[in-house]
């Protein structure tokens, strides 16, 4: 099963950086087949996000729907563009 992206997301701006969101991840299974339903992978995340410069956060915590789906999940991921103007690997002068 693959899931790589919300099905479902909704957000709102909280402050020129800050935003928030309810994401619902879902894995049927194949285009061809999809799974019954107690085989298929749900689950609704309260997320967040800041976006910095030179780092950005993503924040958030998910609880499966289904039984096959993982119970509680959290996410803390840091990014940052490495060409950007403060990345790293952009020419200083």
């Amino acid at each position: 099963m693959r899931f790589n992206s919300p099905s479902v997301s909704s957000s709102a701006h909280c402050a020129a950086s800050l935003a928030s969101a309810v994401e619902e991840y879902d894995g049927f299974g194949q285009l061809r087949k999809f799974l019954p339903g107690g085989q298929q992978f749900h689950e609704l995340w309260l997320t967040g996000d800041y976006n910095g410069d030179p780092i950005s956060v993503e924040f958030g915590i998910g609880a499966g729907l289904t039984s096959v789906s993982d119970g509680f999940t959290a996410k803390l991921m840091f990014m940052s563009d490495l060409t950007g103007p403060h990345g790293l690997l952009t020419e200083r002068r």
